[in-house]
């Protein structure tokens, strides 16, 4: 969502897209994170086809330990990044573009980086919630294991690329889900 002042902010705009006949309730806000209009928790909406158990566990526990970070931030008092609304979509829409094969947006510094530098970064940042937590060596061993492969959207790329043929994707989505 764009970027509130505080939780009533929050739901006082989805009140009143709601009231405007835009949703039909809060859940149907598709932002890419939300609060949960039914639990206590935040709703990350960008991931949700991991085609690879691993990739699904990786986004999962960076998400869960980006948050506790990023809330033990802000309890400690620590104002939230600079970025404008607009900034975070094009970073977001760079991410979602180019992958990990390309260049990222780092919040540690302020600058369009080298993916890997910027993957470093993001475990550097999240280091000490995720050792704290006894999660620092699976989540380094899963990054290190898609760095090493390559995501799912690249390595279907290279799928079709090989012969045109979409069913040689769906082949490879189907191995990957077999290897279970």
């Amino acid at each position: 969502p764009p970027r509130f002042g505080s939780a009533a902010d929050y739901l006082a705009a989805a009140d009143r897209l709601v009231e405007l006949g835009i949703a039909a309730d809060s859940t149907e806000l598709l932002w890419e994170l939300r609060p949960s209009a039914r639990y206590p928790t935040l709703e990350f909406r960008i991931a949700d086809a991991c085609t690879d158990v691993d990739d699904a566990v990786l986004y999962a526990a960076l998400a869960r330990s980006l948050v506790r970070t990023l809330a033990a931030s802000a309890a400690a008092g620590a104002e939230p990044s600079g970025l404008s609304d607009p900034e975070i979509r094009a970073a977001r829409w760079r991410a979602a573009r180019y992958g990990i094969g390309d260049t990222l947006w780092s919040p540690a510094r302020a600058a369009v980086v080298p993916a890997a530098t910027a993957l470093d970064d993001l475990l550097a940042e999240l280091r000490p919630d995720l050792e704290r937590h006894g999660e620092y060596s699976a989540v380094a061993e899963l990054l290190a294991a898609v760095r090493s492969r390559g995501t799912s959207a690249q390595r279907q790329r290279e799928a079709f690329a090989a012969r045109g043929d979409l069913d040689d994707v769906a082949r490879l989505l189907v191995r990957i889900t077999a290897a279970r």
